[in-house]
């Protein structure tokens, strides 16, 4: 594999350090699979609904904004971080993450600067949630 070396601007570095520690955590998979199925099928259908959610953007190698993800489950955003936080603790253990928060920065027509927060997941767990809340969907009567 060939490897290119990209400036990154100081302001970027340490997001682009915690996304590289996100994205490379070393895999667990026999836990994860077992910890994530009994956390998704402990939650109410909204939270699965936000898992689904970040779960296909995750899957198509995009994130989904804080604020368009509570508009979507209508959530306030305190309520939709508290439920990340929730699922974050019984999915994958104590010190791991499922649903990663990004701040990034946003540039408006005149030029301000502000931040925007982005959620995402690991590939491998995005399939996990997606097939685990399908299964619970069809077992629905």
């Amino acid at each position: 594999m060939q490897y290119v070396m990209v400036p990154v601007p100081s302001d970027h570095v340490l997001d682009l350090l915690r996304w590289l520690q996100f994205q490379t955590e070393p895999a667990r998979p026999t836990e994860d699979a077992a910890g994530l199925q009994r956390a998704v099928a402990g939650t109410d259908d909204v939270t699965r609904a936000l898992l689904l959610l970040i779960a296909e953007a995750s899957i198509a190698g995009d994130s989904v904004r804080l604020r368009d993800a509570a508009d979507t489950v209508d959530l306030d955003i305190p309520s939709v971080r508290a439920a990340l936080v929730r699922i974050d603790e019984e999915a994958l253990g104590p010190g791991r993450t499922l649903v990663k928060v990004l701040q990034e920065t946003t540039v408006g027509e005149h030029g301000r600067r502000g931040r925007t927060f982005c959620l995402t997941m690991r590939v491998r767990h995005a399939r996990l949630v997606r097939s685990t809340v399908r299964r619970l969907e069809r077992a629905r009567p």
